[in-house]
Formats: structure tokens, C-alpha cells, sequence
């Protein structure tokens, strides 16, 4: 089995369940309607930001290996998404899962190789560092969402 396929399999997993850790996109946001996924809390990001903290790094992973040179910065990654309604929180969370079933697709495509070559953003490392580390960074949002859900 290719490294790609392990970490591809770890990145789906994450987003569309049965990961050893049960936590996954679909378990954590079950139950999220668009009130509680704007809800402010002092010194906490909201469970629309966080998604969209994930998210913009799933579209920044997409965007390098189709070419692009550049990405946007680290700060763009924590925006307030615009959320009116339950269709706006539905729309995002979709949004959401086809990015990551884009960038599987991508990912199916490459050689091992591209893992060790340099990411855009020489502070990301290479590529195998930047797809592991949204892995690992996407967990613990998770875990972020799970506890802010709780609160209500």
C-alpha cells in the first residue's frame, strides 16, 4: 500500500467517519443546527469558524497540487463565514466534505513522491507535513466543536 493511500484513508476517515477515535466530522456535527454554530462565546471561536478553519486548509492543500504558488495567509483561515439559516450551515458543512472528496481524488493521483516535495509556504514543510498536520490539527477542532457543542 502507497503512503498516499495511508494518509488518504486517515483524511477520510476523519471527514466521514469509522476512525478508531469515533470522533469524526459527521459524529461531531450531528446535531449542530445554524443557531448553535454561530454562537459566541468570549474568548472562543465559534463552530462555524472552526469548520471554516478546517476547511481553508483542505482548499490551500487542493489549490497547491493543482499549482497554485501562493495561498492566502494563516489569519484568512479564521474568518466569521456568513450564516443566516440552517440552509447557510448545511451549505458550509457540504462545502466542507466535497472539498475533502476533491482533494482524495487529487491525492489518488500522485506518486509517494509528492509527499516529500517542499509546500508552498516554506513554514509548512512539505507536502506529507502539511497533509498530516491538518490531519492531526482537524482532530483536535473536532475535539473543540465536541466540547463547545456540549456547552449548547
Amino acid at each position: 500500500m502507497r503512503t498516499l493511500d495511508l494518509i488518504s484513508k486517515h483524511l477520510k476517515e476523519l471527514y466521514f467517519g469509522n476512525n478508531w477515535t469515533a470522533a469524526s466530522f459527521p459524529t461531531v456535527t450531528a446535531g449542530i443546527d445554524w443557531k448553535l454554530a454561530t454562537k459566541k462565546r468570549e474568548g472562543f471561536n465559534s463552530i462555524a469558524t472552526l469548520l471554516w478553519h478546517m476547511h481553508f486548509y483542505v482548499v490551500a492543500a487542493i489549490d497547491a497540487i493543482n499549482g497554485a504558488t501562493s495561498i492566502p495567509p494563516d489569519k484568512a483561515s479564521f474568518i466569521d463565514p456568513v450564516i443566516k439559516s440552517e440552509e447557510d450551515w448545511s451549505k458550509l458543512k457540504q462545502e466542507s466534505l466535497d472539498a475533502v472528496t476533491q482533494l482524495l481524488d487529487l491525492l489518488s493521483q500522485q506518486e509517494d513522491s509528492l509527499l516529500l516535495t517542499p509546500f508552498i509556504l516554506e513554514a509548512h514543510g512539505n507536502y506529507y507535513r502539511f497533509i498530516q498536520g491538518m490531519i492531526e490539527h482537524s482532530h483536535y477542532h473536532l475535539g473543540q466543536i465536541m466540547i463547545l457543542k456540549k456547552l449548547g
